[in-house]
């Protein structure tokens, strides 16, 4: 595909892109309820009012249409799963060839998904799907990115949509947790830091300890007035000289790709000022400041540890005695 031609946000066709509500609906969804439940519980009265059956015989029908209603919507459900990603695909590919966007290697995708939705180890299914976009002179790679945890019963799917740059200098490792996007429990809380005025009401800024000086010289007043305008619905993450746009769901929405582009424009805008005069700060080792994620796997161990040792103790305890 030919490279991706400069252009302002206006300027993108994006007619053909889903509103993004029709993909919202899933297994979880309420609305299924109302679709199936009601029709399921009108059917039901009826048919019983209508045949006048005996006390066995309404248990036995309503066992067998409780069965397949839960048959029926099981299927249902897994053809519209199946649907909605074809049609959302093909919308996506019917986008790019109308804005002639530049398709992404997932070399090029893999090498800027941050820390916050990287994949956890063994972790399948892994797939991205993305397109190269300039607004202005500042490339936006926009992509989708989900992947599958667990098996058989207990597996869980993870889609995450994010929109990446890379700045010309390294900063420090910074986390812009979204109050609107849900909690991110990836970092540890003592690495929070309030901020001047509303900011806090929709981020929550995590710093790594030792480099607050400079995290709080990136985030000045007009920085934080720009990000409550433009980036509310996503978590921001700053990791050496990459910076990420995250939310869960489908990136190639209408409201998600001109969203992610003003967004990525105005932070593009306010670091290409910071490169100028940017100087990285590093530890006693040289080495940039880094965050640093939650110790749930040592407090596990630790509570297991303790857990056996109490276990072994009154259980010596108690042959003891006898």
């Amino acid at each position: 595909m030919a490279s991706t031609p400069q252009k302002a946000l206006d300027e993108y066709n994006y007619s053909m892109l889903p509103s993004g509500e029709l993909y919202k609906i899933g297994f979880g969804d309420d609305r299924l309820y109302w679709i199936y439940t009601i029709p399921f519980i009108g059917l039901t009265v009826s048919f019983i009012i209508q045949n006048s059956p005996s006390r066995q015989q309404i248990a036995q029908r309503l066992w067998g249409i409780g069965i397949v209603f839960i048959l029926a919507g099981s299927i249902v459900l897994t053809l519209w799963g199946y649907i909605r990603r074809w049609l959302y695909h093909k919308a996506v590919k019917s986008f790019a060839l109308k804005n002639n966007l530049q398709t992404l290697s997932e070399a090029d995708m893999s090498a800027t998904i941050p820390p916050c939705a990287a994949a956890p180890e063994g972790a399948y299914n892994l797939k991205l799907n993305g397109y190269l976009f300039m607004i202005g002179n500042t490339p936006v790679a926009i992509f989708d990115y989900s992947y599958t945890v667990g098996s058989g019963r207990s597996s869980k799917d993870y889609q995450f949509a994010l929109a990446t740059h890379r700045f010309d200098k390294t900063y420090p490792h910074l986390f812009l947790d979204s109050k609107a996007n849900g909690r991110n429990y990836l970092y540890a809380g003592s690495q929070k830091v309030d901020l001047e005025g509303d900011f806090d009401k929709y981020f929550q800024l995590y710093i790594p300890k030792g480099s607050q000086a400079d995290a709080l010289t990136i985030f000045s007043p007009d920085v934080m007035q720009s990000l409550i305008n433009t980036a509310k619905p996503f978590d921001i993450e700053i990791d050496g000289n990459i910076a990420a746009i995250v939310t869960r769901g489908y990136a190639f929405t209408r409201d998600n790709v001109s969203n992610f582009l003003i967004a990525a424009g105005v932070l593009s805008k306010e670091f290409i000022h910071l490169d100028k005069s940017w100087r990285l700060d590093t530890d006693n080792k040289g080495k940039a400041f880094v965050l640093q994620r939650h110790k749930y796997e040592a407090i596990i161990v630790f509570c297991l540890f303790v857990f056996f040792y109490l276990v072994l103790y009154f259980g010596l305890n108690h042959f003891a005695g006898r």
